[in-house]
């Protein structure tokens, strides 16, 4: 989604089902996610935010791109980051 106020693109929730995951779906969507913002013309980076102490997801974003902002959101939440533009070289 598209935060209206600071009008940066968001992956809000991903969630896999327990006895789903670890089988690469969570990755799979991720990067689907990825293209298709890919494709919003106004979309140079994507956000998304995972609670402390979820390595799992944590690994996961890393392993697909994201980075820490250093920000948390409210409740403590890691902020992370994936930048379009300099994936591209654009």
């Amino acid at each position: 989604g598209k935060d209206r106020e600071s009008k940066k693109y968001w992956i809000v929730r991903l969630m896999v089902g327990e006895k789903f995951q670890g089988k690469g779906y969570g990755k799979a969507a991720t990067l689907e996610l990825i293209e298709k913002m890919r494709g919003y013309e106004d979309c140079d980076e994507i956000f998304l935010d995972f609670i402390p102490g979820n390595t799992t997801a944590e690994k996961l974003y890393e392993r697909v791109g994201f980075k820490k902002t250093g920000e948390t959101q409210d409740g403590g939440c890691i902020i992370m980051r994936y930048d379009l533009v300099a994936e591209t070289g654009g």
